[in-house]
């Protein structure tokens, strides 16, 4: 494991608002391993020496992934403000081009920086109009490729985080990527 990744779990764990589910789960899961190899590695041709926006970026951890597989900047957006706090500390004392914004999935729309890359990693289900929000996304950062890793198929795996809540505790989708390619008129 790279030395950057020990060193943002032992930050980010020293904070008991963030779950240790969290924490415990980037390091040691298969499903983890799986988005490494198919969100990150597979697509380092779109986004290596260029900016990424990760949206939906939950403790950071995929920023740092995209940093480490070659990204020149990486950018994220995060609705929690106690861990975009959190992260942007830890990637100034380690002096990382990555940081977050606080916002929900729209804040892309008000990034006005040259964006290459956006990901997007389980929360198209959480976006009322998908399409049109596709769309804006296109308008507003020509010529970026959007690699969107969708929860939203037909294949079960194990709950990676079994709990007593019927919801939580349902099989979750295994992992299935898509990437769009946006192109000026």
């Amino acid at each position: 494991m790279h030395e950057l990744i020990i060193k943002w779990q032992e930050h980010m764990s020293q904070d008991e608002g963030i779950a240790s589910r969290d924490k415990d789960f980037y390091l040691s899961s298969d499903e983890v391993d799986l988005k490494i190899e198919k969100h990150i590695k597979s697509n380092i041709e779109h986004f290596k020496d260029k900016t990424v926006v990760d949206v939906g970026c939950n403790t950071g951890y995929w920023l740092l992934q995209f940093y480490l597989h070659g990204a020149k900047k990486v950018i994220g957006i995060e609705p929690r403000g106690q861990i975009v706090e959190r992260f942007n500390s830890f990637a100034e004392t380690n002096d990382i081009p990555c940081r977050m914004i606080k916002g929900y999935h729209p804040e892309i729309l008000n990034i006005k920086e040259t964006v290459d890359c956006i990901s997007m990693m389980s929360v198209d289900e959480e976006i009322y109009d998908f399409d049109e929000y596709i769309y804006k996304i296109g308008c507003q950062h020509p010529k970026s490729v959007l690699l969107l890793q969708t929860m939203l198929i037909d294949t079960e795996i194990d709950n990676p985080f079994p709990t007593e809540d019927v919801h939580h505790s349902a099989p979750v989708k295994r992992f299935k990527g898509l990437i769009y390619k946006f192109e000026e008129n």
